[in-house]
């Protein structure tokens, strides 16, 4: 194995790492840094998709950051295969704002590279060179390596974002049900009530107060809201001991 292969192996292992301990800032600052060390002397840009939506989330200069964000604006979506070393003039056709800026900054060719996974577009990587710097095979070889581990890395790394944030929800939602269950216990207790009847009146405060009923909940078990506050809050009638209140 030659070195620039295991330097290659060790890049695209540290793409995998990032998915499971950064964020995805972090991965894709990561695939910017190690394309631009790759390319050089190449301007390097990372257009990341997010749902619907295209943005520029790594560059590894100004000039590619402010043109990245233009191909942001153009159809990204049509990007489904490599365009490799394409004068910035016949790039027109496609993102029109883009080439004539790129022309303008002074650079010749353009490759854009897409990063999939399982069909879908995960990015674009945008390589901005000179005219007479062309990726050859073995550059385009190593992009595509690493644009498929980059994508495979956001791809993770949204899952277990999105696995952590359902957990989070899941967590709020017992810890809730905990304090609601609590709260009932304990007016029901003071009160001399059922705990239906206690649950009502905590309900109805919530509403009252245009609050969440475990907000209410949480102030009742931790003596913030007495239950002559709970009491106080209902519009009409009165809370029997050991009845329901309808």
């Amino acid at each position: 194995m030659s070195d620039r292969d295991l330097w290659l192996a060790a890049r695209a292992v540290e793409l995998a790492e990032s998915a499971a301990i950064g964020s995805e800032a972090a991965c894709v600052d990561l695939l910017t840094a190690i394309l631009a060390d790759l390319l050089a002397p190449a301007d390097i840009g990372l257009l990341v998709v997010n749902g619907r939506d295209a943005a520029v989330s790594a560059a590894s200069t100004a000039f590619a950051r402010d043109l990245t964000t233009l191909a942001s604006q153009e159809d990204y979506r049509a990007v489904t295969e490599p365009v490799l070393n394409q004068p910035v003039k016949q790039l027109a056709e496609l993102w029109p704002t883009f080439a004539a800026e790129a022309e303008e900054a002074g650079f010749g060719t353009v490759s854009l590279l897409p990063m999939q996974w399982q069909a879908r577009i995960i990015g674009v990587i945008v390589v901005l060179t000179s005219a007479a710097r062309r990726l050859n095979v073995s550059d385009v070889g190593s992009v595509e390596i690493l644009a498929r581990a980059g994508a495979v890395a956001l791809s993770r790394e949204r899952e277990l974002r999105e696995q952590a944030r359902a957990a989070g929800q899941l967590q709020h939602a017992l810890d809730s049900r905990v304090l609601i269950e609590q709260a009932k216990g304990a007016t029901a207790a003071r009160l001399g009530i059922t705990p239906d009847a206690a649950f009502s009146l905590l309900r109805a405060h919530a509403r009252r107060e245009s609050r969440t009923l475990a907000e209410i909940a949480r102030r009742t078990v931790t003596g913030e809201l007495s239950v002559q506050d709970l009491l106080g809050s209902r519009r009409s009638g009165r809370v029997t001991p050991g009845r329901s209140s309808s």
